[in-house]
């Protein structure tokens, strides 16, 4: 009995899941079976498939997993634990009933912020704290009991892409922490208050993307951080304005320090360097900018092909 291996299934992709697999690797009491990477158009990096190479683990790389050979090769291993760790993708009872206990990371501090796309919004929310969490998959979306989960402060300034990262290393932390309980099944889990659960789809867009002028200072950066994603392409899109009957994307933006005119929320103002648009208490200067089909402009461009004036109204 000592030389029980547990078998081990992993699904997802990125930076997390991969440094799931070479601790589970490691360990002399998992046998970390086959892995699933999820190559659907929502999942960053070949981190885990690169992993799966290096140690020789065997993988498969699909876009679909419903329907698809991964649910008959799950059935005939009948692991010990599924883990879905980044995985993107919803897995059906058919592919679950044939595991003892099956496992999802989520980047939220559950029962809040369930489903997609839970950094933007929290950053767009306002939160002070946000965290990580492991439950059991069972019932709807993200809804399984916590059996692991650690919170933490959202710095000042954060963007949601400082918290998709932050995420991958506090899972990490918590993976390791809490992997002991977890094979050895003396972790109780903790049923989530449902009644506290928040949930936003894939296709969810806060403000549906559209900035808002009567916001306060605050608030619109808030929104410019929600879809900020750094290097990575934003799974929400970039914010935008629209003016006259022409589109505008604004990747970035900052608190302007320029006297506040006296002219309507919504006018742009025109300074020295840059655009600003006068906001509830403020000015907000706009610094990067893309046309409908994703064309960068610089600062010249944008004022010719739009047409841009000083006190131009723009829509909201």
């Amino acid at each position: 009995m000592g030389n029980f291996k547990k078998k081990v299934v992993l699904i997802g992709n990125g930076m997390l899941p991969s440094l799931c697999a070479k601790h589970l690797i490691e360990r002399p009491d998992v046998d970390l079976s086959f892995i699933v990477v999820d190559d659907s158009p929502q999942r960053y990096g070949t981190g885990l498939e690169n992993a799966a190479e290096k140690f020789n683990i065997p993988f498969k790389k699909v876009q679909k997993i419903r329907g698809s050979e991964i649910e008959r090769r799950v059935q005939e291993l009948r692991p010990n634990f599924l883990l879905s760790i980044c995985n993107s993708q919803i897995l059906r009872p058919e592919l679950l009933s044939a595991c003892e206990v099956a496992i999802n990371f989520h980047n939220s501090l559950l029962p809040t912020y369930a489903g997609s796309n839970s950094c933007t919004w929290a950053i767009f929310k306002g939160e002070k704290n946000f965290g990580v969490t492991f439950h059991l998959i069972e019932g709807e979306v993200d809804s399984g009991a916590i059996i692991l989960q650690k919170s933490y402060p959202i710095p000042d300034n954060a963007t949601a892409g400082h918290l998709l990262l932050t995420g991958a290393h506090r899972g990490f932390e918590l993976f390791k922490e809490g992997i002991d309980l977890v094979l050895n099944n003396i972790m109780p889990p903790r049923h989530q208050q449902l009644t506290e659960r928040t949930y936003f789809t894939a296709k969810e867009r806060p403000n549906d993307g559209w900035f808002n002028f009567h916001w306060s200072t605050s608030e619109c950066l808030r929104f410019l951080r929600a879809f900020d994603y750094g290097p990575l392409q934003s799974p929400v899109g970039l914010p935008r304005i629209k003016i006259k009957d022409k589109i505008l994307y604004v990747s970035t933006g900052r608190e302007s320090k320029s006297p506040v005119p006296n002219i309507p929320e919504g006018s742009i103002h025109l300074i020295d360097d840059g655009i600003t648009v006068r906001v509830k208490d403020g000015l907000i200067e706009l610094t990067s900018f893309f046309t409908e089909d994703m064309r960068k402009l610089s600062l010249s461009e944008v004022i010719a092909e739009y047409k841009i004036q000083d006190k131009m109204i723009l829509s909201n």
